[in-house]
């Protein structure tokens, strides 16, 4: 037993931690996330000046040291060095564009602008002697696809071929650097503010700029509110303003908002870029110190939100934020941390109790967990034992400090679990044939209940399995016995003294009892308690019932159906996508979804439709070492706790999986030939990623694909297929994006792959390119006409 004085540092330590898990579960209770960028690693450089999507949905960075594209998987960079010494005569990428007929990627760099030709990936001068060894400042496409252009003190108008329209003369009192900001707003209007003269809209019939609303400030951004008519503006000394032109009352036509204090306490005045998320409607400004999110009020006003729960507390040199074509928002810094923004629909709580483990010097650990009506956690942590905690007030008492059952044998528990009846909690001590049902009064554990199984049965059965059924039974399970215990009436009694060793029980919606047996199978009791054995095709860990159907986790990590109507079973394996890691325990939710629980994964199917999602043990925004098998449970409520090593992870389930989202379409992202990608090999003739020629010489061939979900790229799952060589579709693993080819003989090919979304749900869609095999010279016709003669 523990003595008092440690264990009251223990609490300290306790509390601590729950107070980390209120601000965690206070951060997702906004459904945001935040995640570092994929494979920043793999940059060239940390330092971003710009960020750019295409129509495809590649992500594109403009940094110091070249153009990078992003699939998802990889990073691909665009450069001059010893390589490629003529790309372009500097790697300074300054702005990015799209015209919007070809999709070439427009380049504008600090020593001029330049045009990526999205069929070869080849990069050439834009070819205009206005635009040549000057510093590009911004590139917008509008409407009407004409390219935009700006620089210090002129902007240029560009056709789609990019020739030259028009050069407007732009006058500004300040010196070079993001002084002109171009925006279409949702009406198709193009709109100019510069610094210190005010906003300007062009006037398509007199082809020159006119005086919209007058300002003096220097704006350094600019974006159309997603409900109202009014735009907001980013400023370099008052912040954000929000401009209403139209307004009738002169005092709301241009209204500076309060300044925020960023996370080292200080007033920051300088707003540089604008976004709103299409979630919370919040509007997000980077400053050369932090990132800010806004609340818009109903009046039209910005309110600041607290972001320090899922912001890092620390100044950061931010550069750029964008939002996706998916609503995440990317955030890019200047040498420093580059992250994303997601807006989790997951309805996701994790407990980082890395703080926890830092105190108490060990590892933390919950075995068991459950929850009462009061709101209260009953939990076994290993070490300290049965704990309960109070989430409200951040309040942890382990057992030694409820004089009741200090003194009681619950250091060590093999079994926990909330009873129907309002308010009880049975207990179950390890390698005993006793239960305790339990109660709390304010935080005071007490002694409802003591069942002890000797009192029916001549031998000492140790209890190994708990089950409560809808009719006010509880059934235990000690060694080859299995017992009944009346609620209401506290009758205990011996249902069978032979059964075998339960591993599980389940009650369908006919009310009949169902268990599984280690080494038997299933056995059926009805309500005159007959029992029936079911012979199996498997060994099963694990039952789950819906209506009158049972899911079954199998000893070779399977998953099998039962229909107690025909007594038919089902292989599900493929469709819940597992893999044959252990199943440890399964759980029906109320909208009739099976949750799948592994050592290292959570997994949510719907058998209605097939689609499924995981949640690994080990992913950044859990951090688990693995999930526990008897750490599961479900609430009143419906919601679910999986409890693990270090902790516990909630999850509110939904009907997401009901509606079926549509896969993004496969890109064919590279091809690599003898290790070189073909987008960098400049001197390869007539390169594409459509149409492939492979020189004899050529042996070793590998393409990549990507449907550009950035955030759920290590869910999706491709298949692949090459015509005259796989018979079937090969199927990858998820997070696995390539297929590889070696020696192939000389003809024509045709390569497809398809995928599924990020719920495992497969798409029709099959993306397919032409591969060509050139023959040999001694494979030529004229060769094999030599050898005929």
């Amino acid at each position: 037993m523990l003595r008092k004085a440690p264990f009251f540092s223990y609490v300290v330590r306790m509390v601590t931690f729950f107070g980390f898990l209120g601000l965690s579960l206070y951060m997702n209770a906004r459904n945001i996330q935040i995640k570092d960028i994929p494979h920043i690693d793999k940059l060239s450089t940390n330092v971003i000046n710009t960020i750019f999507q295409d129509s495809e949905g590649y992500i594109w960075y403009g940094t110091t040291e070249g153009l990078c594209r992003d699939d998802g998987y990889n990073i691909h960079t665009f450069r001059s060095d010893f390589k490629d010494p003529d790309m372009m005569p500097s790697n300074v990428i300054t702005c990015l564009g799209e015209d919007s007929i070809t999709h070439n990627i427009w380049i504008g760099t600090d020593k001029g602008l330049y045009i990526l030709n999205k069929q070869t990936y080849t990069i050439a001068s834009a070819d205009i002697a206005e635009l040549k060894d000057i510093n590009i400042e911004g590139i917008i496409v509008t409407s009407d696809h004409s390219i935009w252009i700006n620089v210090y003190r002129r902007t240029f108008r560009l056709s789609p071929e990019g020739e030259i329209l028009k050069i407007y003369s732009l006058q500004c009192s300040t010196g070079p650097g993001e002084e002109y900001v171009l925006y279409e707003d949702r009406k198709h209007q193009l709109l100019l503010s510069i610094s210190g003269k005010g906003l300007h809209k062009w006037n398509k019939q007199k082809d020159e700029f006119e005086l919209f609303f007058p300002y003096t400030d220097r704006i350094s951004d600019l974006i159309q509110d997603r409900e109202k008519d009014y735009y907001w503006l980013a400023s370099w000394q008052q912040g954000i303003i929000r401009l209403d032109p139209l307004n009738s009352v002169k005092e709301l036509q241009y209204v500076p908002q309060p300044l925020p204090m960023n996370s080292a306490g200080q007033i920051a005045k300088t707003a540089l870029h604008l976004v709103q998320d299409d979630v919370n409607n919040y509007i997000w400004t980077i400053s050369w110190s932090d990132l800010f999110a806004y609340q818009v009020t109903t009046g039209g006003l910005l309110k600041q939100v607290d972001t320090s729960t899922f912001l890092p507390q620390y100044n950061k040199a931010l550069k750029r934020i964008i939002k996706d074509r998916d609503g995440n928002l990317w955030v890019t810094s200047l040498d420093n941390h580059n992250f994303i923004i997601y807006f989790d629909e997951d309805n996701l709580h994790e407990y980082n109790i890395a703080p926890l483990e830092k105190q108490i010097k060990w590892t933390p650990i919950f075995e068991n967990l459950c929850k009462d009506e009061k709101g209260i956690f009953w939990v076994f942590q290993r070490r300290l034992g049965l704990c309960i905690y109070q989430p409200e007030k951040d309040k942890i008492e382990c057992y030694t400090s409820s004089k009741a059952v200090s003194d009681s044998p619950f250091l060590v528990l093999s079994y926990l679990l909330k009873s129907k009846k309002q308010g009880l909690v049975w207990v179950v001590p390890q390698s005993s044939c006793e239960l305790y049902g339990l109660s709390q009064n304010n935080m005071e554990i007490e002694i409802e209940r003591r069942v002890n199984l000797f009192s029916v049965s001549k031998t000492y059965d140790v209890i190994n399995y708990l089950f409560e059924d809808n009719d006010g039974n509880l059934w235990i399970a000690a060694g080859n016995h299995l017992f009944i215990y009346q609620i209401e009436s506290e009758k205990l009694e011996l249902a069978s003294d032979n059964i075998g060793v339960i591993k599980g029980l389940a009650q369908t919606e006919d009310g009949i009892i169902w268990g599984i047996v280690k080494n038997k199978g299933l056995i059926r009791i009805d309500r005159e308690r007959h029992m029936t054995e079911y012979s199996a095709p498997h060994s099963f860990l694990c039952v789950a019932a819906d209506h009158n159907k049972l899911w079954l986790g199998t000893d070779k990590g399977g998953i099998m159906l039962f229909d107690s109507e025909t007594g038919s079973f089902e292989d599900y394996n493929t469709a819940c996508g597992v893999n044959g890691d252990k199943i440890s325990n399964i759980i029906v939710d109320r909208f009739h979804h099976v949750w799948i629980t592994t050592s290292r994964e959570v997994k949510e199917f719907n058998p209605k439709n097939g689609a499924y999602r995981s949640f690994y043990a080990s992913s950044k925004n859990i951090g688990f070492n693995r999930f526990l098998p008897q750490s599961v449970f479900e609430d009143a409520d419906g919601q679910l706790y999986f409890g693990g090593i270090p902790g516990i992870l909630s999850i509110s389930p939904s009907q997401r999986l009901d509606n079926i989202s549509q896969p993004k379409d496969i890109l064919i992202t590279d091809i690599r030939i003898m290790g070189r990608s073909i987008l960098l090999d400049n001197k390869r003739p007539g390169k594409s990623l459509k149409v492939v020629d492979i020189y004899p010489e050529e042996q070793n061939i590998e393409i990549q694909f990507s449907s550009l979900d950035y955030q759920n790229s290590s869910r999706i799952r491709y298949a692949y297929r090459l015509s005259g060589i796989d018979k079937e579709w090969i199927y990858l693993s998820a997070g696995k994006n390539s297929a590889f080819y070696n020696k192939l003989s000389k003809g024509k090919y045709v390569f497809q792959v398809k995928a599924t979304d990020g719920n495992g749900l497969w798409s029709d869609h099959v993306v397919e390119i032409s591969l060509n095999r050139l023959p040999a010279w001694y494979e030529s016709w004229y060769a094999y006409t030599v050898y005929v003669l």
